[in-house]
């Protein structure tokens, strides 16, 4: 049972292990649908998660929160909001692009090195990212921080992404 998680500037973030926690024989992928929802959800509220990142950062609930899509080499892991953040903040140069806007989608083919990796401005307008560093470095970097919590995803509570960011907004409109 994991009851907190080691982030990677080292702070111990305490975790709320689900009740009655049974490992699934069998995890059904989202419909293409609920992908492409999702996935707006996330871009167009990119610059909101980055602006709340000590939020995010202090509680495994918004950190263990389900991106809600496929990202990075295969569809075998949607990564939290916890892996982007600290993506963002401590990788720049693999995780920000040439136009310094945030990559939000990761895609390509690591054999040829192309990329179909997205950014995000802060008009929420998605723009093909001008990588900075070969596309397999960025996967990488990524796939490095991500791989670190998908344990806990499964085993804690998360909060869903909507209600992460209704209750970042409150925060924000109260302050």
């Amino acid at each position: 049972m994991i009851e907190s998680i080691v982030l990677l500037n080292g702070h111990k973030l305490h975790c709320y292990p689900k009740q009655n926690y049974v490992q699934p024989k069998y995890n059904r992928p989202l419909n293409h649908e609920a992908i492409r929802a999702n996935k707006r959800l996330f871009y167009t509220n990119v610059f909101n998660f980055i602006l709340n990142t000590d939020e995010i950062l202090n509680d495994s609930r918004y950190f263990l929160a389900s991106a809600g899509y496929y990202t990075s080499i295969g569809s075998t892991v949607i990564p939290c909001l916890g892996t982007f953040i600290e993506w963002w903040k401590y990788c720049k140069r693999y995780s920000w692009d040439a136009d310094n806007l945030p990559i939000w989608a990761i895609s390509g083919n690591p054999m040829t090195g192309s990329s179909g990796c997205a950014t995000v401005d802060m008009n929420g307008i998605l723009h093909s990212a001008k990588l900075q560093h070969r596309f397999i470095e960025i996967v990488k970097s990524f796939n490095n921080i991500s791989n670190r919590y998908i344990a806990a995803q499964k085993e804690c509570e998360i909060y869903p992404l909507d209600y992460v960011l209704a209750r970042l907004l409150i925060k924000i409109n109260n302050h």
